[in-house]
Order: C-alpha cells, then sequence, then structure tokens
C-alpha cells in the first residue's frame, strides 16, 4: 500500500512539475496565444489502459518540450514508443533534482529520498530534509548546473533529471546531457 502512495506522489510531482510551467505562462498573454484546445483544456496528461499515462512538458512559447511515458510498476514499457519520449518506470528513484522549486515540490510530498543527486551543496539549502540527506550521504552533490559531474550521474544512472531553465544558458551542458543520453527536463516554473 505504502508504494502506491509513493507511486503517486512521483506522479503527482511530475503534475506539479507540468503545473508549475502551467502557471508561468498561461498569464502571460494568453490571448496573444492560439487555444488549439489541448494548452486551454489542461490536456498534459494523456491517460491509457492499463495505468500508463504520456505526459507532454510545454516550454515558455507551448513548444513541447518533453514527452514522458509513466509506466506503471510491474509493466513493461511497449515496443514501439517513438525515440523522443522519457520512458519513467514506476516507481521512480534515484533522481538528480538541480530545480530548487522543484525540490521543494519534493520534500512537500515526502518523497526526498527518492533523489538521489543535486547540484547545491547544503550551504545554500534552506530544506532541512536535503541537507539533512545531503548530511548523511543518501544524496550527493554533483557539481554545478554549469558544470555537472557527468561520470557521477552516469555510474548512478538515473532514470531522469529535472534542471532549472538556468540550464538553457549553458548550452554546452544541454548538449552534452544529450550525448550521454541522459534523460532531463526543465523547470518552467523558474521563468515566473
Amino acid at each position: 500500500m505504502k508504494m502506491k502512495k509513493i507511486n503517486k506522489k512521483i506522479c503527482l510531482l511530475l503534475a506539479m512539475v507540468l503545473i508549475a510551467g502551467l502557471v508561468a505562462f498561461t498569464g502571460c498573454g494568453p490571448e496573444d496565444k492560439p487555444n488549439d484546445g489541448d494548452l486551454g483544456s489542461l490536456k498534459y496528461v494523456a491517460y491509457y489502459e492499463e495505468g500508463y499515462r504520456l505526459i507532454t512538458v510545454y516550454d515558455g512559447n507551448l513548444a513541447a518540450e518533453a514527452r514522458l511515458l509513466i509506466v506503471p510498476e510491474g509493466k513493461t514499457s511497449p515496443d514501439d514508443i517513438p525515440s523522443d519520449i522519457i520512458k519513467l518506470q514506476l516507481p521512480l528513484e534515484n533522481l538528480v533534482v538541480s530545480s530548487a522549486p522543484i525540490m521543494s515540490l519534493v520534500n512537500a510530498i515526502g518523497c526526498v529520498d527518492k533523489v538521489s543527486m543535486t547540484t547545491t551543496d547544503t550551504s545554500t539549502w534552506y530544506i532541512d530534509e536535503v541537507n539533512a540527506a545531503l548530511e548523511n550521504k543518501s544524496m550527493v552533490k554533483v557539481g554545478s548546473y554549469k558544470a555537472p559531474d557527468y561520470e557521477t550521474i552516469i555510474s548512478k544512472n538515473p532514470p531522469f533529471t529535472v534542471w532549472s531553465t538556468m540550464l538553457k544558458g549553458v548550452p554546452e551542458v544541454v548538449e552534452q546531457l544529450e550525448t550521454l543520453n541522459i534523460n532531463y527536463i526543465f523547470d518552467e516554473s523558474t521563468n515566473e
């Protein structure tokens, strides 16, 4: 029963990431954007049989930035999924979070233990649970967002990473994440 609650919390976290992006951009002149019925009706998550979900993350220009297929625990990913879709097998664990707003949400739903890496050290975290995780080594610092420790990230093989949109200002890091096949999305809430 506890695993179902954790899985629901992880799905809630992903939904919060999407909602944060939505909040950041839907109030910024929606009359300038055509309403194709998709964003206006909040169809960020498509639900499929047996608990599969397809989440689309939009950037500040309302362009699809990432698509995530959530594969329920005990199920397998379909073979015919396009290569641009990130497949995330539940339960999600061993995540990289390089975004204070997202880490705040992770903490709020009690899932800091699902994050094993961050790019911020204890001197700047204001979240006690994150500082405790860094101090007891259940979470490690993996460089900075401008210069992540790729070797450690790859060795821990995270299924998913979340980065602040500040990373967009460091295109060589984005390029390296893609070259190394490290799944990532941007936390668009930082653009509020």
